[in-house]
């Protein structure tokens, strides 16, 4: 662990003013703030000009701190709800990002302006799913512009497991709100006209060809997402099991991918003597990387904190990695201050972070167990010790926004890491070498598709025999916590018999705080509200109950696919209570795939069962 000593660390100190000034700016009123940014900034310099350098560096921290705090009115922090409620609006927008691209939909990002009678030109972003109805859709690029009527909403925090994850897709993708549309809403798409987007976007196309053409088929969706992140071909199923293990992060582009890349294109120019025209031609390499890959905001951050690792590592001297976790911050402060809500960037950082502050302190409590003379498992050793010490702020931070914590995925992380670095790697080289030849790319092309098939068995396997070690019901970010407190209490032990003894404490009050936590959840009486009806899920040793109570009379029946999912996952006898016409066409789907006892509920009994859990009848009404 580096020293953090704070007189050493002039970023530090500027950024802790600036949070300081920040703070103030928003108890301050907002007609006065340009007068104080002037006043402060002529003393700061003035004070300068005397060599009273403290103050002067006191009053223009502030004056920045001010001047920042400026951008923070136009942040948007992400909205939720409950309801089941969306809005018909005219969506007027640029794609940014391509989600995901098919012959029967297409999911893109858009920086938008929305309007309907309510509301008059709302700058936002969002996710537009636009379900295509024929073939002669055209195939978006980043840089067009979308003219559609679609239905929008906020995302809805689940409240079944089965739910589609609508928070953490907004959170994921870096938009406020979600959107739907059909091909016969669209009323125009003008196809960017801009001759750099459009060089840009051929470029990734060849790129796409190539990797296509040195990879095997069954693989290629993985690749292009590993290599240039186009995400567009993964199945969510596939992306469910990565998600499962703790292994999502490989899927996305981010800091890890950028550099094993810097890491390739450094040694590539390592035969130059002159570490600054390395520095250029590696950080010209990012940028233009960047540039083909459509800028996403993931890739923006991962490229500023590599390019400030790798100017420091040029400068020859001892630079201490807090000052450039520092000046990452001022720099996405000053250029782009919405990013610091950004959960990307949120976990980059504190990975990052958690590294810096435990991984040799992992590493040696890891010795202490485990007396470790080769090189080799020496080596998975350090993997580990990285791997935990990363953890150790973003689990809880992955358990506060997408609601689940897996216990497996330090083992994922541990046999998965090293052949995912190892088959990018190769991929990347390939990539590089396919330039020149194909025949030469296909070298590495091969070892590259071995070492991701093996990954990605090892993963599945993974997901399918040890997903019952995924919690993901409210308690998720409790336990995370527990985790991450009780892990470092272990690893700062002493010596060898206190790390024993503690972690035998530690392992015994996570078991007994999970088996509270199962029984708690499991004794009692779950309650779904739904759109059209209400679920109550009563458990029983014998067999488990679920009324389905529709909200109003003689709805007409409608399917629910999440509801249906999960009722066919509950083990043993499942008996259904139903009220209305939406609770008979669940059951009738159910019934296809599993045995269910089905009664009709007379009105006294709903009744009966709304007195007792709201007092009135109202809970059955929209």
């Amino acid at each position: 662990m580096e020293k953090f000593n704070i007189n050493s660390l002039p970023i530090i100190k500027l950024l802790t003013l600036i949070f300081v000034s920040i703070s103030i700016s928003f108890i301050l009123p907002k007609t006065f703030l340009i007068a104080i940014i002037l006043i402060l900034g002529a003393f700061g310099l003035l004070l300068f000009l005397f060599k009273k350098d403290h103050f002067a560096y006191l009053f223009l921290a502030f004056a920045i701190g001010f001047i920042i705090s400026t951008n923070f009115e136009q942040i948007k922090i992400i909205e939720t709800t409950e309801k089941f409620t969306s809005a018909k609006m005219k969506v007027f927008g640029k794609v940014t990002d391509i989600i995901m691209q098919s012959q029967k939909m297409a999911n893109v990002r858009l920086q938008c302006q929305l309007n309907n009678e309510q509301i008059q030109n709302y700058s936002t972003s969002l996710s537009l799913i636009i379900h295509k109805t024929d073939g002669k859709f055209p195939e978006l690029q980043i840089g067009d512009i979308i003219l559609c009527i679609a239905k929008v909403k906020l995302p809805r925090v689940s409240n079944l497991p089965t739910d589609p994850a609508e928070v953490q897709t907004a959170l994921s993708n870096d938009v406020e709100l979600l959107a739907s549309t059909n091909e016969k809403n669209i009323i125009k798409i003008w196809k960017n006209p801009s001759g750099l987007h459009q060089t840009l976007g051929s470029i990734k196309n060849c790129l796409n060809n190539k990797i296509y053409n040195f990879v095997s088929q069954e693989n290629f969706p993985y690749f292009t997402s590993l290599l240039l992140g186009n995400r567009t071909m993964l199945e969510s199923e596939q992306r469910e099991k990565f998600a499962t293990t703790g292994m999502s992060h490989i899927l996305a582009l981010s800091g890890f991918h950028f550099g094993i890349l810097a890491t390739i294109v450094f040694y590539l120019f390592s035969f130059l003597k002159n570490n600054w025209i390395k520095f250029v031609l590696v950080v010209s390499v990012l940028l233009t990387f960047l540039a083909i890959i459509g800028f996403p905001p993931s890739g923006i951050r991962a490229s500023i904190m590599i390019i400030a690792i790798l100017y420091s590592l040029t400068l020859e001297r001892k630079t201490s990695i807090f000052n450039i976790l520092g000046l990452i911050i001022l720099v996405v402060l000053i250029f782009s201050p919405s990013s610091i809500f950004n959960v990307g960037f949120q976990l980059s950082f504190f990975a990052v972070l958690g590294i810096v502050l435990f991984n040799k302190r992992f590493y040696f409590a890891l010795n202490k167990i485990v007396k470790v003379e080769n090189n080799i498992l020496n080596f998975f050793l350090q993997i580990l010790a990285t791997t935990i010490s990363a953890q150790i702020f973003t689990a809880p931070l992955v358990a506060y926004y997408f609601g689940y914590y897996t216990f497996i995925s330090f083992f994922s992380n541990l046999l998965l890491l090293p052949i995912f670095s190892l088959a990018i790697g190769f991929g990347f080289n390939a990539l590089f070498l396919s330039l020149i030849s194909i025949d030469l790319a296909k070298i590495f092309g091969t070892t590259a598709d071995f070492l991701l098939a093996l990954a990605i068995r090892i993963n599945e396997f993974l997901a399918d025999n040890f997903k019952e070690l995924v919690l993901n019901h409210n308690s998720s970010l409790l336990v995370s916590i527990f985790v991450s407190l009780f892990t470092l209490w272990v690893v700062y032990s002493t010596d060898k018999k206190i790390l024993f003894t503690r972690l035998a404490i530690s392992i015994i009050s996570l078991v007994t705080l999970l088996f509270n936590l199962n029984q708690n959840n499991r004794d009692q009486i779950q309650i779904f509200p739904r759109e059209k009806y209400i679920a109550i899920v009563i458990p029983d040793p014998q067999r488990t109950v679920c009324l389905l109570l529709d909200r109003k009379p003689r709805l007409l029946p409608s399917s629910d696919k999440p509801m249906e999912k999960y009722l066919t996952q509950i083990e043993g006898e499942l008996v259904l209570g139903v009220s209305g016409n939406v609770g008979i066409a669940i059951t009738d789907r159910i019934k296809r795939t599993k045995r269910i006892k089905i009664v009709e509920l007379p009105k006294e009994i709903q009744r009966e069962i709304s007195k007792k859990l709201v007092g009135d009848y109202g809970i059955f009404k929209l």
